[in-house]
């Protein structure tokens, strides 16, 4: 008799990390490439968020390109809040309040 095995062509997985896999037919498609990648689900390529608008961190701190997503550094000294939603300067008054 005839027997026919069924194959995972999503085993191994042939798309990007965390970009899904689904057969069709007697082949597969890959999803789109996970946030902060840009490519065809197969080869996803990191995206510099840092190379637009500082990466969207206040303009006094360093962007810091990482593999899907960007952090932000540190206020400079005299300055307060975070590197992302922004450094605004220390003043005498906000210290004695």
């Amino acid at each position: 008799p005839n027997s026919t095995v069924a194959v995972n062509l999503c085993m191994p997985d042939p798309c990007f990390p965390g970009s899904q896999c689904t057969a069709v037919n007697d082949t597969y498609e890959c999803g789109a490439c996970p946030e902060g990648f840009d490519g065809d689900g197969v080869t996803c390529e990191d995206v510099d968020e840092c190379a637009v608008n500082n990466g969207g961190c206040d303009v006094s701190v360093d962007c810091v390109n990482t593999p899907g997503g960007r952090e932000c550094g540190t206020c400079p000294e005299g300055f307060i809040g975070d590197g992302v939603a922004g450094c605004r300067a220390v003043s005498s008054c906000s210290l004695n309040n």
